[in-house]
């Protein structure tokens, strides 16, 4: 979002409502249009349009049932962060759980541990 000229709150919720118009009147365009016409500097380190991300998922689309089998959900820990930083977020019947995945070469675990703790609610 394009914060410059000191806006007033109304002139950021017009923009965000512009911005979001846009994109969704956009939402069919292939990624890598997108990318070609912005033609951001690359960088074989960093992902060309954004550097952190958020992603949510329902609980209930872990769930796999199969007649006679017990499956569960397991996490895999590839070693290696896609992004900068990514929150991930699993909305269960009744709780929120996630996890912060990083850049090593970017953030120190102390860092990320400080953050994580920002987000516990008791």
């Amino acid at each position: 979002m394009d914060f410059s000229g000191d806006p007033t709150f109304r002139d950021v919720l017009k923009r965000v409502r512009e911005c979001m118009l846009w994109a969704y009147a956009n939402r069919d365009l292939p990624f890598q249009k997108v990318v070609e016409k912005l033609d951001p500097e690359r960088n074989t380190g960093r992902n060309p349009l954004f550097q952190v991300m958020i992603d949510q998922a329902q609980s209930s689309w872990m769930k796999l049932h199969l007649p006679g089998l017990a499956a569960a959900w397991l996490p895999i820990d590839n070693g290696t962060a896609k992004f900068d930083l990514s929150l991930h977020c699993v909305l269960g019947d009744e709780e929120l759980s996630g996890w912060l995945e990083y850049s090593s070469d970017l953030y120190e675990s102390t860092t990320i541990g400080a953050c994580s703790r920002t987000f516990r609610c008791y």
